[in-house]
């Protein structure tokens, strides 16, 4: 009996609590992420994940160059970068510029020299020579057209057909002026030949023998000639020719070094200063490819509706033109692009509500996260 009785004293004690356990620290970082401040962060990364999902999204290349200033002039600096033009036209399937300032124009007259890299004397300036008892050398030569300074030069370039692959102009300037008193211009074409016409004007003598003489050179070949006498030269695709500007009017030694630019060539037979491309490029000099950096392209998006280029001038250190019209802009091998939403939008209905809705719903869980209703007052 005493035995029993212990036993029922024993199961009549309180049996013996153990303490709680600590958390695992393995289980402790869990844990944090069901506070209220882990939600909040975690609600702030994907607000902000969703920002820039959306602003990718609406960020649409321009497809028009006046959304952009890239051509608000775009510049050319000399030495440094060169402008390029694909399938450039002044008239359907023709490219033609030129300069021309009669002596009877109030602007300042400019002395042209013009210098050709390899180029032929053209066939119908060959036999005017030999009539003449002068025999220029024919073939493809180094060849100047130098007038003294009485003279008033005209010169028309104009394409003549080539390859038969799309023909390229190239407008660059591989020095800069030494004055405001100069300006020049190097043309390259690729894909085309070229015919280039020389003629000087100026005033007469009392004998009537005109006072503009040219030196005209083809390698060591020399030969002093009249300016009224048109020079016509082949030039074959791929071949550069450098223009050479001076005003007459500027004789002084301290003009200053750089000079605004200004508009001497125009182009077209209706002489205009404007002109058409499907592609516009401004690339470094020493490394023409689109993705190079600071180099500036723009595609038109309609063969239909090339580019237009205009306002083209000519610096001391730079060339300078305007363009507008439909294209795609690209910088540095990036695509241009804009914020747009209404054009997102327009173009992309079904979607833009997809991301209406979703943005309600991340904006209404954002909201309960940060401002959460009290026990007492439950949301509803």
């Amino acid at each position: 009996m005493p035995e029993a009785g212990q036993d029922r004293a024993a199961e009549l004690q309180p049996a013996s609590v153990e303490p709680p356990r600590a958390p695992s620290p393995a289980h402790r970082p869990l844990d944090w992420f069901h506070t209220l401040n882990a939600q909040r962060v975690l609600v702030l990364l994907v607000l902000a994940g969703a920002f820039a999902v959306q602003y990718r999204l609406v960020n649409l290349p321009i497809r028009e160059l006046d959304q952009s200033n890239k051509f608000a002039p775009a510049v050319v600096s000399a030495t440094d970068e060169l402008a390029l033009f694909s399938n450039p036209q002044t008239e359907p399937g023709r490219f033609l510029f030129a300069y021309d300032r009669p002596v009877e124009s109030e602007k300042p007259r400019m002395f042209v020299n013009v210098y050709f890299e390899k180029a032929s004397l053209a066939d119908e300036t060959l036999q005017q020579f030999t009539g003449l008892g002068v025999y220029p050398p024919s073939g493809p030569h180094r060849i100047s057209y130098e007038p003294d300074t009485a003279c008033n030069t005209a010169i028309r370039v104009e394409t003549i057909g080539g390859s038969g692959t799309q023909p390229v102009v190239r407008f660059y300037q591989s020095e800069a002026a030494p004055s405001d008193r100069y300006r020049q211009l190097e043309v390259n074409m690729s894909g085309t030949d070229s015919l280039v016409t020389l003629s000087g004007g100026g005033s007469f003598q009392a004998n009537k023998a005109g006072v503009c003489q040219v030196n005209l050179g083809a390698d060591d070949w020399q030969q002093s000639t009249t300016g009224f006498l048109p020079i016509k030269v082949d030039v074959p695709a791929g071949s550069s020719l450098r223009i050479r500007w001076e005003d007459s009017a500027i004789h002084t030694t301290d003009w200053p070094a750089v000079g605004l630019p200004k508009p001497l060539i125009e182009f077209g037979k209706a002489n205009r200063q404007s002109f058409f491309a499907d592609v516009i490029q401004v690339l470094p000099a020493g490394n023409s490819v689109i993705s190079a950096p600071h180099s500036l392209v723009a595609t038109g998006e309609r063969k239909q509706e090339p580019l237009t280029v205009n306002a083209f001038q000519i610096g001391t250190d730079r060339l300078q033109f305007a363009a507008t019209g439909s294209g795609q802009v690209v910088v540095g091998g990036k695509p241009l692009v804009r914020p747009d939403p209404l054009g997102w939008i327009n173009k992309y209905p079904l979607l833009a509500t997809i991301f209406l809705a979703a943005n309600g719903g991340l904006c209404r869980w954002a909201w309960r996260r940060f401002f959460p209703r009290s026990k007492q007052t439950p949301f509803v």
